[in-house]
């Protein structure tokens, strides 16, 4: 009898530790979830370092605000923002919101890019961009291609580390929301890939849109000027925008040319003419230069 009251004294008290356990736990997350914009981004990443790919759940419910600074953690993640949660009518500031206002009744679903969209319009100067992106394959790979407006902002090798770069800066400086359909540009750009490939394009009239600092906007500007079928060292593109001494960040700002092929960084070379330093990989780097000398003279 004592053996038997013991055992259940001690399943009671472990099942006492489990409860204030289980509401330590669901009072942290709700003041996490209540505190602001710093703790709810917290808490996305707490959920997403959790749950892997689904950082939250279809169709979960959580106060307007923090959905709204969700829908910006994940796009400065580049996370998936196809996820949806439910928006209740009476949660919006009739001021902020009120274009908003008149898309529903009651509440309804909506999705994190259209909370993103609906957050960064009414930052003002901060306003969303749509990048379009498409694929497009090449004799030596696939290319990644986006546009912003009338103009190209990405042409680089898909699957690459470089490309994955170049893809998160546009998002951070263009504040971009990326859309998977053609543009304009980006069907004019595949034509004259196209006529690159075929050895019948020399020469692009692409209208772009480079994002990147001053220094690196001067050294791609110099790239635009070698000839098809001609080279030149990484020092004489230093000598070119007159700064002889800073040849190893001329470099580091070719390597950073999210424009490929069309600012054609794949025709800078070693000063001793080897082949060296290619983002998208040396193999590519190879293939487009002796491409182009097969048809220099054509």
């Amino acid at each position: 009898m004592h053996t038997k009251t013991s055992d259940l004294l001690k399943q009671q008290g472990l099942q006492t530790f489990i409860i204030i356990l289980f509401f330590c736990f669901a009072t942290t997350v709700s003041a996490t979830a209540k505190s602001g914009y710093g703790a709810s981004i917290k808490y996305g990443e707490i959920r997403y370092n959790t749950l892997g790919d689904k950082p939250f759940a279809m169709h979960s419910v959580m106060k307007f605000p923090q959905a709204l600074y969700v829908a910006d953690y994940l796009n400065s993640k580049n996370l998936s923002t196809s996820d949806s949660i439910l928006v209740k009518k009476e949660e919006l500031d009739t001021t902020t919101w009120s274009p908003m206002l008149a898309t529903f009744e009651g509440s309804r679903h909506f999705t994190f890019a259209e909370l993103l969209q609906w957050s960064l319009v009414n930052k003002g100067e901060n306003a969303a961009q749509k990048v379009c992106i498409q694929y497009f394959t090449t004799p030596c790979g696939q290319l990644i291609l986006a546009s912003i407006g009338d103009e190209l902002c990405l042409c680089d090798w898909y699957g690459m580390p470089c490309a994955v770069r170049n893809k998160h800066k546009i998002g951070r400086e263009l504040n971009a929301i990326f859309s998977i359909e053609s543009s304009p540009v980006i069907n004019q750009t595949m034509k004259q890939l196209d006529e690159y490939f075929a050895g019948i394009r020399k020469q692009f009239s692409i209208p772009i849109h480079p994002i990147g600092t001053d220094f690196q906007i001067r050294v791609w500007r110099a790239l635009l000027n070698i000839p098809y079928g001609d080279t030149k060292s990484y020092s004489e593109i230093a000598k070119i925008i007159g700064n002889e001494r800073s040849v190893r960040a001329v470099a580091q700002a070719i390597g950073a040319n999210g424009i490929g092929i069309i600012i054609p960084c794949h025709r800078v070379i070693g000063s001793n003419h080897s082949i060296t330093g290619f983002s998208g990989g040396l193999d590519k780097k190879e293939f487009l230069l002796e491409h182009e000398n097969n048809f220099s003279f054509g």
